[in-house]
């Protein structure tokens, strides 16, 4: 891809979340592999008939209203943060606990009013699935966890992922544009031991899309004596707690359930989205090389419908 056409499927990604970036970000988060220089990025963008700019923030054709919009929503996001970290430092007491991080439209400073409070931690090994339990009774006690049939679900708290220290890769199927994103976006509330840098560190494939993103070496830790004695004693108890709430989660559907990995997404908003970028960035390619602006029922329906009833 050249410069032009690397800033458009940029803008275009997060254009799906009404998002518009500014030039910082775009470099940050630019989907292209060859080395693009400040000014040649600079150049693209401010002369690109299909990209505006007001304020700073740069978005495409007639979107302005998500400058707008994204304001809004950082003014929403500001008290949800506050409510998320001060529920992160009560969960960081729980000591299989290695990391909590903001996930989904709030990590972006983009959460709607409605919007509830995405978490994804990262557990010792051996006590994902006692650390789930503690989490979510934890929630229940404090009368902040999400109920899976409550429509109403502002600022309530959904511990949407788990992963054990020591499986922190994402399969093939899951390396996509998308689960980059995903990764990087995370915003970091508590981290013991450089927890994030690890996770990097395991799925170095995101700079295949995200060649901008700086990922440090990690120095693996030593597991001593006592630790070790610890994870065998707890392994039969963690083995208990993952086949109850297996049993629990097989009632509902778009459960993740693994030993290592635990996940609640009831919808697959991985391949809506990445249809939904597929479409948008095609159309705005299109209309930037040919002067055509690609338009049919099934790409409205994609971009306007679909996204309203699934990702808001």
């Amino acid at each position: 891809m050249n410069v032009d056409e690397c800033v458009i499927r940029t803008l275009s990604y997060f254009d799906i979340f009404d998002y518009p970036l500014t030039f910082s970000e775009i470099k940050k988060h630019l989907c292209c592999r060859q080395e693009i220089s400040d000014d040649e990025l600079y150049d693209s963008i401010n002369l690109l008939s299909v990209v505006q700019e007001f304020d700073g923030f740069y978005y495409l054709l007639g979107r302005s209203k998500i400058v707008q919009m994204r304001n809004e929503r950082y003014e929403i996001s500001t008290s949800k943060l506050a409510k998320a970290k001060i529920l992160s430092k009560i969960l960081s007491y729980i000591p299989t606990i290695k990391y909590i991080g903001i996930s989904g439209s709030l990590s972006m400073n983009n959460a709607a009013l409605s919007d509830d409070i995405d978490l994804f931690f990262i557990t010792r090994k051996n006590t994902l699935w006692i650390t789930r339990f503690l989490v979510n009774a934890v929630l229940i006690l404090l009368r902040q966890k999400r109920k899976k049939k409550n429509k109403d679900s502002k600022d309530k708290i959904c511990p949407n992922m788990f992963m054990d220290e020591s499986r922190l890769t994402f399969g093939s199927a899951k390396r996509t544009l998308y689960t980059a994103h995903e990764i990087v976006q995370l915003k970091s509330v508590e981290d013991k031991y450089n927890s994030y840098q690890a996770l990097l560190q395991k799925n170095k494939w995101i700079r295949d899309y995200l060649p901008n993103i700086k990922i440090e070496q990690v120095r693996t830790r030593r597991v001593g004596l006592v630790k070790k004695l610890l994870i065998r004693f707890i392994q039969p108890i963690e083995k208990i707690s993952y086949l109850l709430q297996k049993a629990y989660m097989r009632k509902t559907t778009g459960e993740t359930i693994q030993m290592t990995k635990a996940a609640f997404h009831p919808i697959d908003r991985q391949k809506i989205i990445m249809d939904v970028y597929s479409l948008r960035a095609n159309r705005y390619k299109k209309l930037y090389v040919d002067n055509y602006w690609v338009d049919s029922d099934e790409a409205r329906f994609y971009m306007d419908e679909k996204k309203i009833r699934i990702l808001n």
